[in-house]
């Protein structure tokens, strides 16, 4: 029973609470339709793509050194007669030094890049405490491309991969959390196709509601400004966890209800 609510007088037949296991047991049938790589998701890049990121970052550093080496080499040609002693020595030195830091500049990056897969790193010290240098450093790998072994320029990261990495707070982007919240949809175009019974017919407008919070937000259907709180009650995820609940499905399963039955939350 609920004490000190307007809602603890709210009373529900056995029939009506059948509905409410029966759409609590169908309510995620949605998920289905949803791409199972977007619900096994655990970081904001999928496996697969960051390890297609690493293997351009290898392939970039390896251009990299294949650039110093035919830089050297075009040296040593144009100047044939150099000494050990000599400053075209330096030269060759200097060529090392600039491929050993842009080397480091990609490690760095590649690092940053594997600090910003995780679901919480926004959230994390180290990127609080510097933001500022956080975002240029990740604009400034949007923008580092490598010449592939077509020769052509090729971005390091692509657009599709900076707009994972920079999602805010968990792993998923926009058009991703909308084919997961359209998994609600997809289970009451389901549920709707089932010729129910009368005492039954109102399971697909519960399990549509399952995601709907105690003050109505959250709903697919209502939304707060048609809120209902009987149907709020009524929702999947505001009943499953009620350890009264839990015992009246018992009751409905072993008793053959009646029309004047009832039980109350």
């Amino acid at each position: 029973m609920i004490q000190f609510s307007d809602l603890e007088e709210i009373r529900y037949a056995v029939r009506q609470l059948q509905e409410i296991r029966y759409a609590a047991l169908l309510h995620d049938f949605g998920k289905v339709s949803v791409p199972e790589a977007i619900l096994n998701k655990r970081q904001k890049l999928y496996p697969e793509k960051l390890e297609v990121i690493r293997q351009r970052f290898a392939f970039a550093q390896r251009a990299l050194e294949m650039e110093c080496a035919q830089e050297k080499y075009s040296y040593l040609v144009e100047h044939p007669s150099h000494r050990h002693d000599s400053p075209h020595c330096q030269k060759l030195i200097e060529l090392d030094q600039q491929l050993e830091r842009s080397v480091q500049e990609l490690d760095r990056y590649l690092e940053l890049v594997q600090e910003a897969n995780e679901p919480l790193a926004y959230k994390s010290q180290k990127f609080q405490f510097n933001v500022e240098q956080i975002l240029t450093q990740l604009s400034a790998i949007s923008k580092y491309t490598y010449r592939d072994i077509d020769g052509e320029l090729k971005p390091l990261i692509t657009a599709e991969e900076m707009e994972q990495l920079t999602v805010p707070t968990g792993n998923l982007t926009t058009s991703e959390r909308l084919a997961i919240e359209a998994h609600v949809t997809h289970s009451y175009q389901f549920l709707k196709q089932i010729p129910w019974t009368k005492h039954l017919q109102d399971i697909p407008i519960i399990a549509y509601g399952h995601h709907e919070k105690i003050d109505g937000s959250g709903s697919v259907i209502l939304g707060p400004s048609n809120y209902d709180p009987c149907g709020c009650l009524r929702s999947v995820q505001s009943l499953e966890n009620s350890h009264m609940l839990r015992q009246l499905r018992t009751k409905s399963i072993q008793n053959t209800p009646s029309a004047g039955e009832s039980s109350s939350l």
